[in-house]
Parts: structure tokens; sequence; C-alpha cells
């Protein structure tokens, strides 16, 4: 039970985190002047780590080791959408975000940046659906644990 919790508390803070990357952060990186793009872009990469690293190998700890750990009732196939959905974040992290940023960082002109950030907007939404999904497969599976435990 306490894994699940885990699972819950770090897969809420991922989903308002990638939620403000989505629809805030992302977004207004088309309005950074060219001059001072790598600039910014290198000090979004500083300190986003920080906020994210943790937290991404905790929920990827948890969500992988849900199929296997003693748990509370649940359909069979749930936990194991809990690990896939947890893996689904790392994988367009590495083979599509990090990428795109580092083609960013050597983007020279505005048309460049533009176009990259775009794609970075449009591929997010896989990590946001991710982490979203499996925030609401998580609440629901404790749901249905204190729905069924004794009163």
């Amino acid at each position: 039970m306490a894994l699940l919790f885990l699972q819950l508390v770090v897969g809420g803070y991922l989903m308002g985190l990638i939620w403000t990357i989505q629809w805030v952060h992302y977004p207004l990186l088309v309005r950074v002047p060219t001059a001072g793009f790598t600039t910014y872009l290198a000090a979004h990469q500083r300190r986003i780590v920080p906020l994210v690293l943790l937290p991404m190998l905790i929920d990827l700890a948890t969500g992988a080791a849900l199929p296997f750990a003693p748990r509370p009732p649940a359909p069979v196939w749930l936990p194991w959408a809990v690990a896939v959905l947890a893996g689904v974040p790392w994988l367009s992290t590495a083979f599509v975000q990090v990428p795109l940023h580092g083609r960013l960082a050597v983007a020279h002109d505005a048309l460049a940046q533009q176009a990259l950030t775009r794609r970075l907007v449009a591929t997010n939404w896989v990590r946001t659906w991710a982490w979203t999904a499996k925030f609401l497969l998580v609440s629901a599976w404790l749901w249905l644990v204190a729905g069924s435990a004794p009163a």
C-alpha cells in the first residue's frame, strides 16, 4: 500500500509539473529572443533537472515494482499498465525531448527555434498524457482499495 501511495504522490507531482511545462513553459520558448536563446535554454536545463530527476527515478522505480510487489487487490492488468505508463516518459525524454533540446541549443535563427519549439510542444503531449493517465489509474486503484476496506 505504501508503494502505491508513493506512486500517487510522485505521480501527482510529475503530472502537475508536466502540465505546467506543456501549457506555460514550452510554448513561451518562442518568445525568447534569438540573441539570448542559448543562454536561456541552458539555464532552463540546469534548473529543471533538480526538479524532475529524483521524482522521475522514484516514479519509474515504484511503477516498475508494482506488478511484483505485494499490493492491494486490483485487476491483473492495472499494475502492468501503471508500470508501462511509468516507462513512457523516460523513453520519450531520452529519444525525443532531450534530442530536441540539443537541437534547440544550436539553432541560431528564430525560424529554426520556432519550428523546433513547436515540435517540442507537440511531442511533449506523450509525456503529459502518460503521467496523467498513470495518475488517474493509481487514483482509481486507491479509490477501489478504500471502497473495499472494512468499515
